[in-house]
């Protein structure tokens, strides 16, 4: 399993499109992120588009499941190398809770929610 901690994440959608984005710092272009994305465009493509400043993270996955708490987020990725990544990240109550709801948009029946102090 790979770790990675942030301190800053921002959950949004446009239309049909979902992503969340982790980072360290604000608006810095040096800084580490990570990205999540799907769509929901087309029915039949059920991969989701993951994206890092670390290139062995880019590119579409099946994420098989995901497990949020108030800590971190972990996705289960079978078909890659690496299994699953746990990103952890700091964010207060409104954030959280619009992490929550894009992450069930994005990931329906496949999110857990795992106790706060698992």
């Amino acid at each position: 399993m790979i770790r990675k901690e942030f301190r800053i994440v921002w959950p949004s959608e446009s239309g049909d499109y979902f992503q969340v984005l982790f980072e360290q710092e604000a608006d810095s272009p040096e800084t580490d992120y990570f990205l999540l994305q799907c769509q929901f465009e087309d029915p039949d493509d059920e991969n989701f588009y993951i994206e890092s400043n670390d290139t062995q993270f880019w590119g579409h996955v099946q994420v098989e499941a995901a497990v949020l708490n108030r800590r971190w987020l972990r996705l289960e990725m079978a078909s890659t190398k690496w299994k699953s990544i746990e990103i952890a990240f700091t964010a207060d109550e409104e954030v959280y809770a619009e992490l929550a709801r894009v992450l069930s948009t994005m990931f329906e029946d496949r999110l857990r929610h795992a106790r706060h102090d698992a």
